[in-house]
């Protein structure tokens, strides 16, 4: 296995499809994401190194309309989690 391929924890479908509500999470993805937001360029590029699915998730979320409010989740797990703005 190539290190660049190496990811433990890949993000979820859902997760990756709907940033925005797993940033509102309690999961932990929510909270990488959330540390995902936080981070700078350099820690980015570092855990891009261990969690390559999650950064590559939040970039293009983060890069491609991210103020736009997303779609709703319908699963009842997830409700109360949309953004209310």
């Amino acid at each position: 296995m190539n290190i660049h391929e190496f990811d433990p924890l890949p993000i979820s479908e859902f997760d990756r499809e709907h940033v925005e509500l797993a940033m509102a999470g309690d999961w932990w993805s929510s909270d990488l994401l959330r540390l995902l937001a936080k981070s700078d360029r350099a820690h980015l590029e570092r855990l891009r190194l261990v969690f390559p699915s999650h950064v590559a998730a939040f970039e293009a979320w983060h890069n491609t309309g991210w103020n736009e409010p997303g779609p709703v989740c319908t699963d009842p797990a997830h409700q109360g989690l949309e953004s209310s703005s």
